[in-house]
């Protein structure tokens, strides 16, 4: 156990010299000091990845909700004699609308976002 102590003590040398600790395969040649060194070094990263990803994930759902908002809304000028309450969503779907909010609907329905 005393082995395991003085090597956790060693730990922020290495971190501080990742460079040198890399290069000198003896300081890194065992199991245990790797895996310190992992944990130490990229556990930080991880750790900022995953929040990147869970805020991307959160900003894809507003965006696929508010996409359904806008598809549900009714269609300002309706083309083809079609009556009021006409959605956004059923104008853009036949082809005919050509008002801004419909455009704005078929630019983010046709983006690569949320859809890798």
């Amino acid at each position: 156990m005393s082995n395991i102590n003085a090597r956790a003590r060693g730990i922020p040398r290495l971190i501080d010299n990742a460079a040198t600790a890399s290069q000198n395969a003896s300081l890194i040649d065992d199991e245990v000091t790797r895996e310190a060194i992992t944990i130490n070094v990229a556990a930080p990263f991880l750790r900022a990845l995953a929040a990147s990803e869970a805020r991307e994930a959160g900003l894809i759902a507003k965006l696929e909700k508010a996409k359904g908002y806008l598809a549900e809304a009714n269609c300002p000028r309706p083309c083809n004699d079609r009556p009021y309450g006409f959605s956004i969503g059923e104008c853009v779907g036949a082809g005919e609308c050509g008002c801004s909010d419909g455009r704005h609907l078929q630019e983010i329905s046709d983006s690569e976002v949320g859809h890798e």
